[in-house]
């Protein structure tokens, strides 16, 4: 079992979300995943602090990568970084995952209005609770 923390290297609470964004049912995704049910059940509803399987973690995480649109499986390099200005890595070429600065200057499609609000939300990524605009 592992533990589900802030630095985990999964996130039940944040995989659910993205599962809840393809409109998949448990039953449908569980299939695609090749895990029970029951197993996606617990693992989505894992409090932090709280263990979880990591077989069903990495399953849920390879199907979310397989099935969300625009996304590549992070065990491969891209030589391309389509989010980034430019398109360039600021890493490593070898980098599976490309994450660019944090700000409007580094997004490759910037957007009209942008605020400091904006860019504190932007600067937590990817954390998993982001700040709230009020």
């Amino acid at each position: 079992m592992a533990d589900y923390t802030a630095a985990s290297p999964h996130q039940p609470k944040g995989d659910h979300n993205r599962r809840l964004a393809l409109g998949l049912s448990p039953e449908d995704f569980a299939r695609q995943a090749g895990v029970g049910v029951e197993a996606l059940r617990d693992y989505e509803r894992t409090s932090p602090d709280h263990p979880y399987d990591p077989l069903v973690a990495s399953r849920v995480a390879a199907a979310l990568e397989r099935l969300e649109p625009g996304t590549r499986p992070t065990t491969e390099a891209s030589s391309e970084a389509a989010a980034l200005r430019d398109g360039e890595k600021p890493g490593p070429a070898e980098a599976a995952v490309q994450v660019r600065d944090a700000g409007a200057e580094s997004q490759a499609t910037p957007p009209d209005e942008w605020d400091a609000v904006d860019e504190a939300v932007d600067e937590t990524f990817p954390a998993s609770d982001p700040t709230t605009k009020y």
